[in-house]
Protein backbone atom coordinates (compact mmCIF):
# COMPACT_ATOMS: atom_id res chain seq x y z
CA UNK A 1 0.00 0.00 0.00
CA UNK A 2 2.79 2.54 1.32
CA UNK A 3 4.74 1.50 -2.58
CA UNK A 4 1.18 2.92 -4.55
CA UNK A 5 1.29 5.86 -2.34
CA UNK A 6 4.93 6.81 -2.66
CA UNK A 7 4.50 6.73 -6.51
CA UNK A 8 1.80 9.06 -6.59
CA UNK A 9 3.84 11.61 -4.17
CA UNK A 10 6.69 11.02 -6.22
CA UNK A 11 4.55 11.24 -9.90
CA UNK A 12 6.09 7.95 -10.72
CA UNK A 13 4.34 6.16 -13.81
CA UNK A 14 6.80 4.01 -14.47
CA UNK A 15 7.10 2.25 -10.82
CA UNK A 16 3.60 2.56 -10.49
CA UNK A 17 2.94 0.34 -13.65
CA UNK A 18 4.99 -2.36 -11.81
CA UNK A 19 2.82 -2.71 -9.78
CA UNK A 20 0.13 -3.67 -12.23
CA UNK A 21 -0.59 -7.26 -12.17
CA UNK A 22 0.80 -8.61 -16.23
CA UNK A 23 -3.04 -9.75 -16.91
CA UNK A 24 -4.05 -5.57 -16.75
CA UNK A 25 -0.98 -4.48 -18.66
CA UNK A 26 -1.91 -7.08 -21.36
CA UNK A 27 -5.81 -6.66 -21.17
CA UNK A 28 -6.36 -3.01 -20.59
CA UNK A 29 -5.64 -1.11 -23.38
CA UNK A 30 -6.30 2.28 -21.86
CA UNK A 31 -4.04 1.57 -19.02
CA UNK A 32 -1.21 4.30 -19.54
CA UNK A 33 -3.91 6.99 -20.10
CA UNK A 34 -5.50 5.58 -16.51
CA UNK A 35 -1.76 5.63 -14.60
CA UNK A 36 -1.52 9.63 -16.39
CA UNK A 37 -5.07 10.60 -15.34
CA UNK A 38 -4.99 9.27 -11.90
CA UNK A 39 -1.43 11.14 -10.95
CA UNK A 40 -3.18 14.25 -12.59
CA UNK A 41 -5.82 14.12 -10.43
CA UNK A 42 -4.65 15.03 -7.33
CA UNK A 43 -4.20 18.46 -7.03
CA UNK A 44 -0.83 18.91 -5.61
CA UNK A 45 1.47 17.81 -3.36
CA UNK A 46 0.67 15.20 -0.77
CA UNK A 47 1.38 16.36 2.60
CA UNK A 48 -0.25 13.63 5.12
CA UNK A 49 -2.47 11.04 5.21
CA UNK A 50 -4.26 9.23 8.10
CA UNK A 51 -4.36 5.10 7.34
CA UNK A 52 -3.36 2.64 5.27
CA UNK A 53 -5.93 -0.42 6.28
CA UNK A 54 -4.83 -3.76 4.25
CA UNK A 55 -6.29 -7.05 3.94
CA UNK A 56 -5.92 -10.56 2.14
CA UNK A 57 -8.25 -13.75 1.86
CA UNK A 58 -8.44 -16.67 0.29
CA UNK A 59 -6.59 -19.90 -0.38
CA UNK A 60 -2.28 -20.14 -0.87
CA UNK A 61 -3.32 -20.83 -3.83
CA UNK A 62 -5.52 -17.89 -5.13
CA UNK A 63 -5.85 -15.01 -2.16
CA UNK A 64 -6.97 -11.75 -2.73
CA UNK A 65 -5.55 -8.65 -1.13
CA UNK A 66 -7.34 -5.16 -1.02
CA UNK A 67 -7.16 -1.67 0.92
CA UNK A 68 -7.50 1.72 1.81
CA UNK A 69 -5.49 4.58 2.33
CA UNK A 70 -7.41 7.50 3.56
CA UNK A 71 -7.18 10.71 4.73
CA UNK A 72 -4.87 11.96 1.95
CA UNK A 73 -4.80 15.82 2.06
CA UNK A 74 -2.51 18.01 -0.14
CA UNK A 75 -0.93 21.31 -0.04
CA UNK A 76 -4.36 22.73 -1.04
CA UNK A 77 -6.07 21.43 1.38
CA UNK A 78 -7.88 18.50 -0.79
CA UNK A 79 -8.57 15.53 0.79
CA UNK A 80 -8.55 11.93 -1.08
CA UNK A 81 -9.18 8.10 -0.19
CA UNK A 82 -7.32 5.48 -2.58
CA UNK A 83 -8.44 2.08 -3.22
CA UNK A 84 -6.50 -0.74 -4.69
CA UNK A 85 -7.34 -4.85 -5.17
CA UNK A 86 -5.37 -7.58 -6.70
CA UNK A 87 -3.51 -10.64 -5.91
CA UNK A 88 -1.16 -11.87 -4.13
CA UNK A 89 -0.97 -15.33 -5.39
CA UNK A 90 -3.09 -16.87 -8.10
CA UNK A 91 -1.65 -20.38 -8.95
CA UNK A 92 -4.13 -20.75 -11.98
CA UNK A 93 -2.84 -17.99 -13.58
CA UNK A 94 0.59 -15.98 -12.43
CA UNK A 95 -0.18 -13.09 -14.96
CA UNK A 96 -3.50 -12.41 -12.30
CA UNK A 97 -0.82 -11.62 -8.91
CA UNK A 98 0.25 -7.79 -8.45
CA UNK A 99 -2.60 -5.14 -8.51
CA UNK A 100 -5.52 -5.20 -10.46
CA UNK A 101 -7.45 -1.83 -9.63
CA UNK A 102 -6.88 1.15 -8.43
CA UNK A 103 -9.76 3.96 -7.45
CA UNK A 104 -8.85 7.61 -6.38
CA UNK A 105 -11.63 9.58 -4.88
CA UNK A 106 -11.64 13.45 -4.16
CA UNK A 107 -13.53 12.97 -1.10
CA UNK A 108 -13.58 17.29 -1.09
CA UNK A 109 -15.58 17.22 -4.02
CA UNK A 110 -17.68 13.67 -3.10
CA UNK A 111 -18.78 15.57 -0.20
CA UNK A 112 -20.73 18.41 -2.35
CA UNK A 113 -22.63 15.29 -3.15
CA UNK A 114 -25.54 14.50 -1.24
CA UNK A 115 -25.11 10.53 0.11
CA UNK A 116 -27.95 9.01 -1.96
CA UNK A 117 -26.26 10.23 -5.04
CA UNK A 118 -23.66 8.21 -5.00
CA UNK A 119 -20.69 10.80 -5.03
CA UNK A 120 -17.76 8.83 -5.67
CA UNK A 121 -19.70 8.01 -9.33
CA UNK A 122 -20.12 11.73 -9.58
CA UNK A 123 -18.20 13.79 -12.47
CA UNK A 124 -14.52 15.06 -10.76
CA UNK A 125 -14.71 12.87 -8.16
CA UNK A 126 -13.11 9.61 -9.26
CA UNK A 127 -10.85 8.29 -11.22
CA UNK A 128 -9.35 4.68 -11.55
CA UNK A 129 -7.09 2.61 -13.29
CA UNK A 130 -7.53 -1.12 -13.58
CA UNK A 131 -10.62 -3.03 -13.08
CA UNK A 132 -12.40 -1.26 -10.47
CA UNK A 133 -16.07 -1.95 -9.88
Amino acid sequence: MSQILNCFENDDKNSLKELISDYIIENDTELDNEIEAALDFIDGKIVSYDKLIGNAMGSYEKKEIDGKILGIITEHGTEYRMDFKGWLTYDADESRIGVEGIRVVNVTERSKYPPEANGDKSPGCRVKIGHFD
